[in-house]
């Protein structure tokens, strides 16, 4: 019973569509923003130690771009499925 009611409060997504074009679903493309938030957030926090190396910081630099702009292909999947603008 436990089980079913954890299945029914948190749908399995699986992983992460290659494409966000691909999602058709507004809910979903919610959720994958909002993953690629926390996972953004967790590499800021990251590159915020002093202890990191050239080469570990231009490598973090350069995850953290590639997050922000797959969020935006987020952002414009949600609003071509009507849901809200993020991008203003």
């Amino acid at each position: 019973w436990t089980q079913m009611k954890m299945d029914i409060a948190a749908p399995q997504r699986g992983k992460r569509p290659y494409l966000a074009s691909e999602c058709d679903n507004l809910a979903d493309c919610e959720y994958w923003r909002r993953q690629i938030i926390k996972e953004i957030q967790k590499l800021v926090g990251d590159i915020q130690n002093a202890g990191l190396g050239e080469h570990a910081l231009r490598d973090m630099n350069d995850e953290i771009n590639k997050k922000i702009r797959e969020k935006r292909h987020w952002e414009r999947q949600i609003k071509k499925l009507g849901g809200p603008n993020y991008g203003a």
